[in-house]
């Protein structure tokens, strides 16, 4: 499979992820037991409580090879 195959294969389940974690942090209820008010939180009262946080993908990134650790 060529890069940019695998690229835009990887870049949908990233969308897909990007999508359902937010939704996963409020059902659990992650942010009331880290006592983040996302009401009135700075950082958060500003965003959608569905799209708290922003997704980029970053390209050519320095790998480590596996098996080097």
């Amino acid at each position: 499979m060529s890069s940019v195959g695998r690229d835009s294969i990887v870049l949908a389940e990233v969308e897909k992820l990007a999508e359902v974690i937010p939704l996963c942090l409020l059902a659990c209820k992650f942010y009331e037991k880290k006592g983040i008010d996302i009401d009135n939180q700075p950082n958060y009262k500003l965003n959608d409580k569905n799209d708290l946080f922003e997704v980029y993908i970053m390209k050519d990134l320095p790998q480590q090879s596996s098996g080097s650790l």
